[in-house]
């Protein structure tokens, strides 16, 4: 009876995971494909220039988005919310 319970309750977190990595990696290279083309097509620096600032880009997005996940699990495990059962 619980075994079904626990398979779909993991499956369910398993699939949130998934949609989250997706989304973030998603926002990550949006903002990094944005910067490049900005920063090589407007602002006319060489492609080898842009893509290293595009990476840069992509690395500070990364960190900024693992930063306010780390705050938002502080958050929920201060305020006592089971981080397993998101209300």
């Amino acid at each position: 009876m619980f075994d079904r319970w626990f398979d779909g309750h993991a499956q369910e977190m398993e699939t949130r995971a998934r949609l989250s990595l997706a989304a973030t990696a998603t926002v990550a290279v949006a903002c990094a494909a944005g910067w490049l083309a900005l920063s090589w097509l407007v602002r006319r620096e060489s492609f080898g220039e842009a893509v290293n600032e595009a990476f840069g880009v992509l690395f500070g997005v990364l960190i900024l988005l693992s930063v306010i996940g780390a705050l938002r699990a502080r958050s929920r495990a201060n305020s006592g919310e089971d981080p397993e059962n998101p209300s």
